[in-house]
């Protein structure tokens, strides 16, 4: 898809920050994943605006990654640019305002270092994200959570770039928040062009430095036990179908714990999470999750949906 004067272009663009027929097992945490025609690593907004421009101009697609950790990459690689935004504004500033702490931030910092300021400062309101990896951006996406919150209880303004260059800085009452997704407002962007997350601004609150310490201790070791950090994962790869129907404990009643495809498996300590144990391919993870899925509907009459965003070719 890319042509030479392409990579020309890109090349005096971003520097070192154009990578081209770049394997994409090297920027998820699945570890999986083939070769994407141009990996771009843009350090600025300016950087960014000019490739979202000449890609409109050139009919050249772009998907968007941060740390990597919610996203499979199929075996075929990817076609066109994929865009990473984790080296773009990742300053932390804040002020307060009484009991009020408004954090800004940008898209490019990683979710445990605005967890690890929190601890450090006293801050209440992002506990629910310890442990949570990647970046900020993609977790306003992805509105990612626990059972004590989401990043919808904290958002109080979301910056974005449209798929025209365009900033916008869109509000909290305008915010269209789903289970486990931001809902971009329509004409910001689509599938092969859409709009990107660059900074935010949260709302947390003072609060007693050493309970939250003490709390985030709790919740950081209960992670530790039900989940397998160790191994290469998407995170929980299903949604729960309700509140009280969680997609692992359906798996796990289903029988499912430790099923194999493959380098692929369903993990031992906890149902929503397929691991790579080491070797795996898209393939297997995909074939896993279609077995999953046929055997908890089978059971259950429950239809899985998958969290983990699947991109790429076969």
């Amino acid at each position: 898809m890319l042509e030479a004067a392409d990579k020309a272009w890109l090349s005096r663009l971003l520097g070192p920050g154009a990578r081209f027929d770049e394997p994409m097992s090297r920027h998820t945490s699945f570890k999986i994943g083939g070769p994407a025609d141009a990996f771009l690593q843009p350090q600025s907004e300016a950087e960014l605006k000019a490739i979202i421009k000449w890609t409109r101009k050139k009919k050249i697609p772009y998907i968007l990654i941060g740390g990597g950790t919610n996203v499979l990459v199929r075996d075929g690689g990817i076609r066109g640019l994929v865009i990473h935004t984790g080296h773009m504004a990742t300053a932390i500033t804040w002020g307060q305002d009484q009991q009020r702490i408004r954090v800004s931030a940008g898209a490019g910092v990683a979710t445990r270092r605005l967890c690890a300021q929190a601890l450090k400062r006293g801050w209440q309101g992002m506990n629910f994200a310890l442990g949570i990896p990647g970046t900020l951006g993609g977790a306003i996406l992805m509105n990612a959570g626990t059972a004590h919150g989401c990043m919808a209880d904290v958002i109080e303004t979301v910056k974005i770039m449209t798929s025209t260059g365009k900033q916008i800085l869109l509000q909290r009452r305008t915010l269209a928040y789903r289970y486990r997704l931001l809902q971009m407002p329509s004409g910001t962007g689509d599938d092969s062009y859409p709009a990107v997350i660059t900074a935010c601004e949260l709302t947390l609150t003072n609060g007693d430095r050493e309970q939250i310490r003490g709390q985030a201790r709790q919740w950081m070791r209960g992670r530790s036990r039900r989940q397998p950090a160790w191994q290469p994962s998407a995170g929980c790869f299903f949604k729960n179908p309700s509140p009280d129907q969680p997609a692992g404990r359906l798996i796990d009643e289903a029988g499912l714990k430790g099923m194999r495809v493959g380098g692929a498996q369903v993990s031992a300590r906890h149902a929503n999470f397929i691991v790579n144990r080491g070797g795996a391919s898209a393939a297997d993870v995909l074939n896993l999750s279609t077995r999953v899925r046929e055997a908890v509907h089978s059971r259950f009459g429950i239809e899985l949906a998958p969290e983990v965003y699947v991109v790429g070719e076969e």
